[in-house]
């Protein structure tokens, strides 16, 4: 879908900042579950997968809030 040049470019940009809105809320959930362990004295979760996303998500905001 991100690469297909015949894409509304203003329907990709909305999408895209929704999902980054919902990963932001994801993060801050992953934020809270870590605190909780911490409290709890449990070894905290590593989020590798979130890591990964956000750095793909944030470059394709960018890139297409850019064009």
């Amino acid at each position: 879908m991100y690469l297909d040049e015949k894409q509304n470019t203003d329907e990709i940009i909305k999408d895209l900042d929704k999902k980054w809105e919902d990963f932001k809320k994801l993060e801050e959930t992953s934020i809270r579950y870590n605190s909780w362990q911490e409290t709890l004295n449990v070894p905290p979760t590593i989020f590798n997968n979130l890591d990964e996303l956000k750095t793909d998500l944030y470059n394709r905001v960018l890139l297409w809030h850019s064009m």
